[in-house]
């Protein structure tokens, strides 16, 4: 009986730590610049989409494609083009960045209770100049 209870909180407990988004932000250059450019740095930003899927396909909770901290439900958004369409938003709209530089991402898969769940990432992140 007590196995019973215990896999819908494992379950649930991993689809409230698994689904999120985040951008951090570093805005500090301590006044270096872009060799050869007259290109000032405005922020090195990093975002993270995880979520939680079923049979590896099946998404069933993931970190939203469009803001920082929120969730979607039976949506796929881990996917790159989502990871670069918010860090330009957010270099864009908050840093007036005129340019990204230095692009790098992340892609991973895990598989738990196999095959029932997995759990997916992706995190990029870039330097953007003004």
């Amino acid at each position: 009986m007590k196995k019973m209870l215990l896999l819908p909180v494992a379950v649930l407990a991993m689809m409230v730590l698994a689904g999120c988004t985040s951008v951090n932000v570093a805005p500090k250059f301590n006044s270096l610049q872009k060799p050869g450019s007259q290109a000032i740095p405005a922020a090195h930003i990093n975002v993270d989409i995880d979520g939680l899927y079923l049979f590896g396909f099946l998404p069933i909770w993931t970190g939203s494609a469009a803001e920082d901290g929120y969730a979607a439900i039976f949506t796929n958004t881990v996917k790159l083009e989502n990871a670069v369409s918010l860090l330009t938003r957010v270099a864009r709209n908050e840093y007036n960045a005129r340019e990204i530089t230095d692009l790098n991402s992340s892609i991973n898969s895990v598989f738990f209770l196999p095959p029932l769940f997995s759990y997916k990432s992706i995190e990029l992140s870039g330097t953007a100049y003004r």
